[in-house]
């Protein structure tokens, strides 16, 4: 038989049935361990003023003096403070840590948008290069036919630059022999 089958009027006698009210009363269970805490520290206390551990009696009446309801009043408000603080730390810190995500994802953020503009400008830049310099070259008939009417047009021009040349040359001689001859 466990102590929790006992009738609960012989439960009352256990501290710690008496300090928690069921399975789920976990500030109670905090409170029992500042309970146990307390007895421990009252034992050490008690060897180094007497030098060896408190005897059953002493210890029975340091129990009945914890056992008082104020006392487990004292325990339990005790328990919820601690409880509390550790509620407020978890959540401050979980603000903190959400802030310090929130800002990282921001940051984030505002890099690939930044990252997202530049790669569209060069994406502009890109086509633009490719519209003005990778055109598809002509067929090369048509080139072809470009190419030898640009060399026609140059003998052209060659030779009639050849053309004024050599008259000029001839002009300028006829004038060289009038001259010699006066």
């Amino acid at each position: 038989m466990s102590v929790i089958d006992l009738p609960k009027k012989e439960l009352d006698k256990f501290f710690y049935h008496q300090i928690i009210d069921h399975n789920g009363d976990y500030i109670g269970r905090i409170a029992y361990t500042l309970y146990k805490e307390n007895k421990i520290e009252y034992i050490v206390n008690y060897k180094e003023l007497h030098g060896d551990y408190p005897s059953d009696s002493d210890l029975k009446i340091w129990q009945e003096n914890e056992c008082l309801d104020s006392k487990i009043k004292n325990y339990k408000s005790s328990a919820e403070k601690i409880t509390n603080e550790f509620i407020n730390t978890l959540r401050i810190n979980s603000e903190d840590e959400f802030d310090k995500i929130n800002r990282t994802l921001t940051i984030r953020t505002n890099d690939i948008n930044e990252r997202e503009k530049k790669l569209k400008e060069l994406e502009k830049k890109i086509k633009l290069r490719d519209k003005h310099c990778n055109q598809k070259p002509n067929h090369w008939f048509r080139s072809g036919i470009t190419n030898i009417s640009h060399s026609v047009i140059a003998s052209f021009i060659f030779i009639a630059i050849c053309f004024f040349i050599i008259k000029y040359w001839e002009g300028s001689a006829d004038l060289l022999k009038e001259l010699i001859k006066r």
